[in-house]
């Protein structure tokens, strides 16, 4: 009996020993598997923000093609130039040709109202221009960037 004793107290001090051989290089086995174990919960977690994301994002979508058909659908009103004010014709035309959303209303001779801005146009070398800051801006390019910011 008493050798078999010392037998398992051998087998347990190896053992022992065995194991802190093991932990000493760096934590071994359960280390790695404890890293493993939070890493792929860390993925598993990007992974569910991922997929908010793509469901929002296709949300989005979806509003922005409702928005879009509603915007289409609507019935465009014709903007109608002043007689005898080339401004407000070349306006007039410009407006009714890319059937610009944004609404603009005539305040005065050469004003008006963009939207929520104020904005004077002026004819230059036959072109329609808008005063913007200290100098001038293409209609077309106006309205592409300033429509952006009106909607």
């Amino acid at each position: 009996m008493q050798s078999k004793n010392e037998e398992i107290r051998r087998a347990r001090d190896e053992a022992e020993q065995q194991f802190l051989l093991f932990d000493a290089s760096g934590g071994g086995m359960f280390h790695l598997l404890r890293a493993n174990g939070e890493t792929k919960r860390k993925i598993i977690a990007l992974i569910k923000q991922l997929k908010e994301v793509s469901r929002r994002i296709k949300e989005a979508k979806g509003t922005y093609v409702q928005v879009r058909s509603k915007l289409e659908k609507a019935p465009r009103k014709l903007y109608k130039a002043v007689a005898g004010d080339l401004v407000d014709e070349l306006l007039a035309e410009y407006l009714n040709r890319v059937h610009c959303p944004v609404p603009i209303v005539r305040i005065g001779s050469n004003h008006y109202h963009f939207g929520s801005k104020k904005i004077a146009a002026k004819v230059i070398n036959g072109k329609q221009v808008i005063r913007v800051g200290g100098g001038y801006m293409g209609i077309d390019e106006f309205i592409m960037y300033y429509g952006q910011q009106e909607l």
